[in-house]
């Protein structure tokens, strides 16, 4: 009934609409002069069609003197949602790359306690995405291709255990990265149930290193473009994970 839902909002987002994220430096604070120069850079970089682009972006402070981009090449997707959303009486406030959401969250639920300087984590089914956080501004992201599903299907497999064969579903894969996660010592739990703790580890191995990797490369990444381009030092007070894979233990 859209007429008892006129009051609800929404800010969102979807993997279908290809969301990605760059990061200018702006001469100046003009909106239209600038709107010229970031689509013609868009186009001369990216080789974008800017008649089917929607782009938004946001200038961060002087101390900063970067232009944070969003742009996305699925403006008919985007608008089909859009225009659906509102037809059942939804009006959607916003809808942005995760990045920007992560920021939003991050300002408006935890700022007040905290000093503005974070590494905010997000792993979803098939990704990871990073959002940068300095003085409460993003100043920089960036995602790779492995999520939680790169932990679940690992453990997929048939296990002879005690002469009986079983078959670990995606479901019980998941109850047990809950449970017991991944070993960070050499301390096992004695009962892991019917998926034995060391086959499971074993399994797991191979994720666990390459998200380790990402993470390594990831974290360089951000200080020598820090370090290069704008002059400055990364400073990390706090770490957030959210998303799917915040439920993975340890």
């Amino acid at each position: 009934d859209a007429s008892k839902s006129s009051r609800q909002y929404l800010a969102y987002t979807s993997t279908d609409y290809h969301y990605e994220m760059t990061y200018m430096q702006s001469q100046t604070k003009h909106k239209d002069e600038f709107k010229d120069f970031l689509f013609y850079n868009l186009n001369k970089s990216y080789a974008l069609n800017m008649d089917e682009t929607i782009v938004d972006w946001t200038m961060n402070d002087s101390y900063e003197n970067n232009t944070v981009v969003c742009y996305s090449s699925s403006r008919d997707k985007i608008k089909r949602d859009y225009d659906s959303l509102t037809a059942s009486g939804i009006q959607p406030r916003y809808n942005t790359s995760i990045p920007k959401l992560l920021l939003n969250i991050y300002n408006n639920s935890i700022s007040e306690i905290v000093g503005g300087n974070a590494m905010l984590v997000y792993m979803d089914e098939s990704k990871t995405y990073l959002a940068l956080i300095q003085r409460f501004q993003l100043v920089d992201s960036r995602y790779f291709r492995i999520g939680l599903n790169n932990f679940i299907l690992p453990l997929c497999k048939t296990f002879d255990i005690n002469g009986n064969s079983i078959h670990i579903t995606s479901e019980m894969a998941l109850d047990f990265l809950q449970t017991y996660g991944i070993a960070v010592d050499d301390n096992a739990p004695e009962d892991t149930g019917p998926l034995p703790w060391n086959n499971a580890q074993a399994l797991l191995q191979t994720s666990v290193e390459m998200l380790k990797t990402e993470l390594v490369n990831s974290t360089s990444y951000f200080t020598n473009v820090r370090r290069t381009i704008a002059k400055k030092s990364i400073f990390i007070d706090e770490i957030y994970v959210g998303g799917p894979g915040r439920h993975i233990k340890n």
